[in-house]
């Protein structure tokens, strides 16, 4: 189980007990042996935190109430509906007999109107 607190700016929580675990990082670099390499993370001029949790210390609960652990579940993938006009086959077959249709009543109305 892994449990995330993201307590950004807050006054820092208090633990009677903690386990914790360690996120291997890899750094992989080709270096030349004639210069000298050094690390740097962080900013030099990094300020302290503001934390806000001063305001409503009161409103935390001291009583913390164990953890749920629920059963595993197990989900089935479901491939997603795809509409019939999805596939470009039947958008052009579409197409043209729309294009037929109109084509023919066009040819009726031009036949009619050049029989008069």
């Amino acid at each position: 189980m892994k449990v995330v607190i993201q307590n950004h700016n807050d006054v820092p929580l208090k633990f009677q007990y903690a386990n914790g675990y360690v996120t291997n990082y890899q750094m992989k670099a080709e270096l030349d042996p004639d210069f000298k390499y050094f690390l740097v993370y962080g900013k030099k001029d990094d300020k302290a935190p503001f934390y806000d949790a001063v305001y409503f210390r009161d409103k935390i609960p001291e009583v913390v109430f164990p953890a749920v652990v629920l059963e595993e579940q197990k989900i089935i993938y479901k491939p997603p509906f795809i509409p019939v006009f999805i596939e470009k086959l039947w958008v052009w077959i579409g197409m043209v007999v729309v294009i037929l249709v109109l084509s023919f009543f066009s040819w009726r109305m031009v036949r009619e109107e050049s029989g008069k």
